[in-house]
């Protein structure tokens, strides 16, 4: 219906959804401070039409009075009604003397609602007229209820008839690329409020769903918080106290951000300690290198080829095959040839010995035969049977293992044949070429020094009897023992029968000397030489180190490594 108020100016009309009730909380009728306008009269109505509706004469069923006048029509009838019947059930008067003739002031058992401190009955008079003052009072608040309707009615309506009004939600500016979002389209950088909480929560870059996929959920960053292992009781590297007395740490961590603090202070206490304390120590295996910016490098010890001790006698077409050592981590290598020195007849001291094919051969035109005893590179003639290089000492230089390092044991090795190269003239002066053969077994002891030993050595070795007997075994069918002026053997003459014979069962041995046939020139030893004797095996040599290579102990204190591209 239209609100009487409608045209009424100044005033302008407004919903009754927009007003709120500021009274006070009436819990008769479920009404709250705060609620609407619609909601309070709506409240007001409902309560109204319960009241009309039982006060409503009809709801009543008076059929057990069997009443044959004018039944009553009004609740005040209705009530008057019901009065008079209880007095008659009570013996009493209707109109002011009871039956029994006495007066009407009798104590009456009251209703619920008219009990006052506890007091349960009142007099017939007092309880009709507290009857009808309620009933008075309630219809007065039936006329109040019924004015606040109307005007609740009347602005409702108002409400009602109101201009919906249009509302535009504002923009923002920002200023984190959240209009590069593909949930905006072209970038702008106003956005409105509703896209900006869209972004906020469901872009895959700048969104709550992205940052909880790539931080975790609450309750993981409070376990990450957490796991702290430092206590407040640790030691800082750095400084040695405790960190508690640090005023810049958290000593009762509970966000990330304290944990990232700790964790800062903790990294920056460990890059100043490590700034200061960080050395580096070689061992016998790995060179570690630490840099003016703090890089460690790590490079596996490794000397280069070195030239071993006492074999400067060699000359420069045979110096790539000098013997060398090598040594990488714990183990020392070895390669190149080794030669006995040839004494100088003079000197004593060794002769240089060169070598290239096909025309030299220092050593192959000499007829002396003892090794070199005196000067640089000489060796020791042992009594027993070897010989030591280097004077006896040490053949491995301190640029592969220092002075006072040793070797973990003494190293024996396979039994190599040695030779020597050497010229022989016939009657009619026709050079040939042949060699003189024995046996070495090369030995490097723990102290570093390099011998050949001889057969002539195992052969004595064996018994405690004294004595110079050797030359007794089968391996001296492999060691030469010629005399000078004696004629060379020629295994290959077609009549020489040592490797083959042209009859069956036994035959008796035949080897040529002298030529290979019976009308050639003739040779002869130039020299004599018994090359299982110690003392005549100068010149022989061409002993391969290669396969050979020793250990020093992994235990050994750290054993420093020259950088071997600046050793000469």
């Amino acid at each position: 219906m239209k609100p009487l108020n409608y045209d009424n100016s100044p005033c302008s009309p407004t919903s009754s959804n927009c007003v709120i009730w500021q009274g006070p909380d009436l819990h008769i009728i479920k009404l709250c401070k705060g609620d609407t306008i619609s909601d309070v009269i709506a409240s007001l109505a409902t309560e109204l039409a319960i009241v009309m509706d039982q006060l409503s004469i009809t709801n009543y069923d008076l059929s057990c009075f069997d009443l044959v006048g004018c039944k009553p029509e009004t609740y005040q009838e209705l009530l008057q009604f019901l009065i008079e019947q209880i007095c008659l059930l009570q013996g009493l008067s209707t109109t002011g003397t009871s039956t029994d003739g006495k007066t009407d002031d009798v104590l009456i058992t009251v209703a619920p609602c008219f009990i006052v401190n506890g007091v349960t009955v009142m007099t017939l008079i007092d309880y009709v007229t507290a009857i009808g003052l309620k009933i008075c009072d309630i219809v007065d608040q039936i006329a109040v209820i019924n004015n606040t309707l109307n005007e609740y009615n009347i602005r409702i309506t108002t409400l009602e008839n109101a201009v919906i009004p249009t509302y535009t939600l504002p923009s923002i500016t920002v200023d984190c690329t959240l209009q590069n979002s593909p949930l905006v389209g072209a970038g702008t950088p106003a956005l409105p409020i509703d896209q900006i909480l869209s972004i906020l929560i469901n872009d895959d870059t700048y969104g709550y769903c992205a940052l909880r996929t790539a931080l975790g959920l609450p309750v993981n960053l409070n376990a990450a918080v957490l796991s702290q292992c430092i206590l407040n009781s640790d030691i800082q590297l750095s400084t040695g106290a405790t960190w508690s007395t640090n005023p810049n740490w958290d000593q009762t961590p509970t966000t990330v951000a304290d944990a990232i603090n700790n964790i800062w202070l903790v990294i920056c206490d460990t890059y100043n300690y490590l700034e200061n304390v960080i050395t580096v120590q070689d061992t016998n295996t790995v060179n570690l290198t630490l840099s003016s910016t703090n890089i460690l490098s790590a490079e596996v010890q490794d000397s280069g080829w070195q030239n071993l001790n006492g074999f400067d006698w060699y000359g420069p077409n045979i110096i790539s095959q000098r013997p060398r050592a090598r040594r990488i981590g714990n183990v020392i290598y070895f390669k190149g040839i080794v030669m006995v020195p040839l004494a100088n007849a003079i000197t004593d001291q060794p002769i240089v010995w060169d070598y290239q094919q096909p025309s030299i051969n220092t050593y192959a035109p000499l007829t002396s035969i003892k090794p070199a005893e005196t000067g640089a590179g000489s060796v020791v003639i042992n009594s027993g049977g070897s010989i030591t290089f280097n004077q006896g000492n040490s053949v491995i230089p301190a640029s592969v293992l220092p002075l006072g390092i040793n070797l973990d044991d003494n190293y024996s090795f396979n039994w190599e044949m040695g030779w020597r190269n050497i010229q022989m003239v016939s009657a009619t002066a026709s050079i040939t070429t042949s060699m003189l053969t024995t046996l070495f077994r090369p030995i490097i002891s723990i102290d570093k020094k390099l011998s050949f030993q001889l057969v002539e050595d195992i052969e004595q070795s064996a018994s405690s009897i004294t004595g110079n007997v050797y030359g007794t075994s089968l391996a001296n069918n492999l060691i030469s023992n010629v005399q000078v002026g004696e004629y060379v053997p020629f295994y290959r003459a077609a009549t020489s029968v040592m490797n083959s014979s042209p009859l069956a069962n036994l035959q008796s041995v035949q080897l040529r000397y002298g030529s290979e046939v019976a009308l050639g020139d003739v040779y002869t030893f130039p020299f004599t030489c018994q090359a299982s004797d110690k003392e005549q095996v100068g010149g022989f040599g061409w002993i391969k180190l290669d396969p050979y290579s020793t250990y020093i102990s992994p235990c050994a204190v750290s054993i420093p490594t020259p950088n071997p591209c600046a050793i000469p």
